[in-house]
């Protein structure tokens, strides 16, 4: 379930100043610019505004609420990350954490290490393991 998780990435875009990397345990899976734009190996796979709206091949996608509220087109809420770094499905169940104090450390259910954050906001990290579902 924490492969579905790697897109709650990018809700304060004027908070990050250069790219940064977004890592599950084989290495880095996405980077996320100061503008927004996700690239995986290199490849711009999507974007997030300023605004919230998640947009992937030129089509919005999703959006990010301030509430922390995951949205998909056509599908309504698929996750949330709560203000305490937990990290909850579109049912309301708990998949996983990011918390403020763990190290930039991205863990799943059992508390097991599945990623890092590499120092983006853990906001923007949720929303990269929701909309991309990288191996």
């Amino acid at each position: 379930m924490l492969k579905a998780l790697t897109f709650i990435a990018a809700l304060f875009l004027a908070s990050l100043s250069h790219a940064q990397n977004i890592r599950n345990s084989s290495g880095t899976i996405a980077e996320v610019s100061s503008d927004g734009v996700i690239r995986v190996n290199g490849y711009s796979v999507g974007r997030i505004t300023s605004s919230g709206a998640i947009i992937r091949k030129g089509s919005t996608i999703g959006s990010l609420s301030s509430s922390g509220s995951v949205s998909a087109s056509g599908r309504g809420t698929v996750g949330k990350i709560d203000s305490d770094g937990t990290i909850r499905d579109g049912g309301g169940s708990s998949i996983g954490y990011i918390k403020d104090n763990d190290n930039n450390t991205i863990r799943d259910k059992s508390y097991s290490s599945v990623g890092s954050t590499g120092g983006v906001k853990k906001e923007w990290a949720a929303i990269v393991f929701f909309f991309f579902k990288f191996e």
